[in-house]
């Protein structure tokens, strides 16, 4: 006949399977946690990689046409609606320098800026480059 003690020797008390559930479900909830913010981190970089995109084809739209003294008219403006990339407005600002040099020579360029901004953006993306007249 066994003894008390040794009829238990054999099995888990319920108190250890309580808390080897508990170390379970710990694990499980910090594992989902994680995945989840991965996945929000990974769409949200998507998105910031797309409003870049937008910006830099705005840019390299406006750096090839070949109407530079029509920029202005033709580019600066706020669009609410950019293909392929909802829920962004972008901003393009254009400004021409014509200044006199001394010696005769006058510099004449435009320097344009153009913006992204969004609800699902930290900061606004924007970008700036420098276009000589020709």
């Amino acid at each position: 006949m066994l003894t008390p003690h040794e009829s238990r020797e054999g099995g888990f008390t319920l108190l250890e399977l309580i808390i080897a559930m508990l170390l379970l479900t710990v694990v499980i909830l910090g594992s989902a946690y994680t995945s989840s913010s991965l996945s929000r981190n990974a769409a949200e970089s998507e998105l910031e990689a797309m409003a870049l995109q937008a910006v830099e084809s705005r840019l390299s739209r406006i750096q090839i046409d070949s109407r530079y003294s029509q920029l202005e008219s033709l580019y600066e403006g706020t669009e609410t609606s950019v293909p392929g990339v909802p829920g962004i407005t972008r901003t393009t600002v254009i400004e021409r320098v014509q200044t006199a040099v001394s010696g005769g020579t006058n510099h004449d360029y435009t320097r344009i800026i153009v913006r992204a901004s969004g609800a699902f953006l930290g900061s606004p993306i924007a970008r700036e480059v420098i276009v000589a007249a020709p």
